[in-house]
């Protein structure tokens, strides 16, 4: 009754833990376009992509974003990577997509804390492209 329990957890517990934010999409789509004479049914876009963010810790975290593969053009899809960082009424992150060379940081203040709080402003590298 007095006596203290420890839980202690295995490593396989921990590498299992990783993959629980994580999911899997597989996305298809199909047209049918009419040309006059006959029907045309192709595939407009097919493509699997994985989400998810991985625990650095209590208060820092991994995000990995739009990494899959386009069965049309046969190509890896762009990555999202980032991360995001707790400070305590204070949220802090960063997103990088390599492909495109753009990416985006942020400091923000927490919604639940101080909500009431609104300074919009927002710069990031992907002002300074006209082509995106």
């Amino acid at each position: 009754m007095f006596e203290k329990k420890t839980t202690t957890q295995s490593p396989s517990d921990a590498i299992d833990g990783i993959l629980d934010n994580f999911s899997i999409g597989h996305n298809i789509g199909f047209v049918l376009k009419n040309t006059g004479k006959k029907n045309t049914f192709y595939t407009n876009y097919h493509s699997i992509n994985t989400a998810g963010d991985i625990k650095l810790s209590k208060r820092w975290s991994l995000n990995i974003t739009n990494i899959g593969y386009d069965f049309l053009s046969k190509s890896l899809t762009y990555p999202d990577l980032g991360f995001n960082c707790d400070l305590h009424c204070w949220e802090m992150g960063m997103s990088w997509q390599p492909q495109r060379g753009t990416y985006t940081f942020y400091l923000r203040v927490k919604p639940s804390t101080f909500g009431f709080i609104n300074i919009p402003y927002r710069k990031n590298q992907f002002d300074a492209y006209s082509g995106y």
